[in-house]
Formats: C-alpha cells, structure tokens, sequence
C-alpha cells in the first residue's frame, strides 16, 4: 500500500512539472496492480515498484521530446511557410 502511494506521488509530480499530461504513468500503474492480483492467483512474481515507475518515466520523456520536435517543425513550418 505505502509503494502504490509512493508510485502515485510520483505520477502527480511529474504531471504537474510536465508541460502536457501522459497517460503513461497511468497505464504502468494499471499494469503494476493487475500484476498484483494475478499474483495471487498465478503466483507469478509482479516486478518492483522501481522498475516499473523507471520504465514510465523513460517512456514518458521519450513521449514529451517527441511532442517537443513536433511542435518545434510545425512552428518552423508556419514560420518559413512550408508544409
């Protein structure tokens, strides 16, 4: 219970620094208590909170940067006139 709150301080953190929401923490913390509970039934061991919460967050800067190049070539786009 303390590593889900932990998890979702981290989501709110981010979302609040970050210039446009990701549903990207939101689908890994999806993925992490589906795991959990399959775990009970499966026995599978679910991965840890650090691994999961540090593959979100390299997804989600991989998401943000490819937002940034993005607008970035609109802007030029509009700028210079091309399409």
């Amino acid at each position: 219970m303390v590593s889900t709150l932990i998890n979702v301080s981290i989501i709110l953190v981010t979302s609040q620094n970050s210039e446009s929401l990701s549903s990207v923490f939101g689908e890994h913390l999806r993925e992490q208590v589906e795991d959990r509970l399959a775990f009970y039934e499966t026995g599978n061991i679910p991965r840890k909170n650090a691994e999961v919460m540090k593959e979100a967050l390299e997804e989600h800067n991989a998401k943000m940067k490819e937002e940034k190049k993005t607008k970035k070539r609109k802007l030029d786009e509009s700028i210079n006139g091309k399409p």
